[in-house]
């Protein structure tokens, strides 16, 4: 049945997980600068790799993983950039690129 899997941003880091992602539907990067990613994150009470640092220390670690993880979201087969965007907004462009790709 078609479904919505919104995965974690290390789950692309997995051995395996592109591939295995790629061929069994369409992966869509939700793309957000650091400034975005940090401001939705707030404290990161509940991020094991972002916990426990300091604003300073917790941006530096967000801006390394991005970083080692980049190579693998940009294999998705669309990008929809989220920064100052609503989630409806961003829902929407969703839709309409995976309508025009399907078609």
């Amino acid at each position: 049945k078609p479904a919505v899997i919104a995965l974690g941003g290390g789950a692309v880091a997995q051995p395996g997980t592109p591939e295995w992602l790629a061929r069994t539907g369409t992966v869509v990067w939700l793309r957000a600068r650091p400034e975005t990613l940090l401001a939705r994150l707030g404290e990161a009470a509940e991020r094991p790799l972002l916990e426990g640092l300091d604003p300073e220390a917790r941006r530096a670690r967000l801006e390394a993983l991005l970083d080692a993880r980049r190579a693998q979201y940009a294999r998705a087969a669309l990008v929809v950039d989220t920064d100052g965007r609503s989630v409806e907004e961003v829902a929407e462009t969703v839709l309409e690129l995976l309508e025009t790709t399907s078609s």
